[in-house]
């Protein structure tokens, strides 16, 4: 895909847990309690208001990351890519 077909984002350091969202369906939340604790408790919610607050607030966050992309100049996915990229030789440089 060209890169102005794709919205991509990575925030990096504001992560509090993992979000899944099927459509305007259902929506699952894995909470951290605290730093390396570790996924304690997953919600699943098919509640459509709940759902769509949380599609609305995902928007909403992936529209900020992808700002900033636009006014550095590169598309989001060459962000995110090279992020990832960071990310990978971090790991390595540490070893793990």
């Amino acid at each position: 895909m060209s890169d102005d077909q794709v919205r991509a984002g990575i925030q990096r350091g504001r992560i509090q847990g993992s979000t899944v969202i099927v459509g305007d369906w259902f929506m699952a939340e894995a909470v951290v309690p605290h730093y390396m604790g570790g996924y304690r408790q997953t919600h699943f919610t098919r509640h459509a208001p709940t759902v769509l607050t949380r599609i609305a607030e995902f928007e909403r966050e992936l529209q900020e990351v992808t700002s900033d992309c636009r006014r550095a100049g590169v598309s989001s996915r060459v962000a995110a890519i090279q992020t990832i990229q960071d990310l990978l030789c971090q790991l390595t440089a540490d070893g793990t």
